[in-house]
């Protein structure tokens, strides 16, 4: 059994502080582009237009059927292909992972709002209060309330799947741990440094999610 080596991982230290920024924001973009479709979607879902409906549930069941890399890979190479714009590695994989991730989360919402207490919206319509600000004034933020603790769980899953993002060359933690191992020869210290960098965050952003999910609690 031979030691580990990280010291040769020391000169690349720059291309793994790039890649973990990259990381960052591929997951900050898009959770909030997933946030805002999961938003449109329970909307939809929510109407009493059965073709709108039909076309929901249709959309959401060709998503969960789909491999995500599959999508990924579609998103990247064939919508290019189709429509002859090319969306880039970056966008395309942002895109990609919110599409995904909002089926998942518009459940999460459309449980949000029905927790919302009818009789605010009924009183906001008796006071001649527009549906579009009784929407985004008085529903929406006590839904959100509901949803943020499982919106947090959604961030953590965002930012594990960014490593998809390598396969279509997105410069990302995973693919910059790839490199790395090719430049220096080093067999896996690599892939169990960047391995330790996402144990730690979904740590932090997991004992985020409990101090909120408790304070939620105690607001309540």
């Amino acid at each position: 059994m031979r030691n580990l080596q990280f010291d040769k991982l020391l000169p690349f230290m720059d291309q793994f502080l790039i890649g973990f920024g990259r990381t960052i924001e591929v997951t900050i973009i898009a959770f909030l582009l997933a946030f805002v479709f999961a938003i449109f979607l329970a909307v939809v879902r929510m109407t009493n237009n059965r073709v709108l409906v039909l076309i929901h549930d249709t959309w959401v069941l060709i998503i969960r059927s789909v491999p995500v890399l599959l999508q990924l890979f579609l998103m990247a190479y064939a919508f290019p292909a189709i429509t002859g714009f090319d969306l880039g590695e970056t966008l395309a994989g942002e895109l990609t992972l919110a599409i995904n991730a909002s089926v998942y989360m518009t459940e999460s919402i459309r449980g949000g709002f029905a927790g919302v207490d009818k009789g605010q919206r009924e009183a906001a319509l008796a006071l001649a209060i527009n549906p579009r600000t009784t929407f985004f004034y008085i529903t929406l933020p006590q839904a959100f309330k509901s949803i943020l603790p499982s919106m947090m769980n959604e961030v953590i899953l965002q930012f594990k799947s960014t490593a998809l993002l390598a396969q279509i060359g997105v410069f990302e933690l995973f693919m910059v741990s790839h490199n790395v191992i090719v430049a220096s020869y080093a067999s896996f210290e690599p892939f169990l440094f960047v391995a330790i960098i996402y144990y730690v965050v979904v740590m932090i952003l997991t004992k985020i999610s409990k101090v909120i999910e408790g304070r939620m609690m105690l607001s309540d």
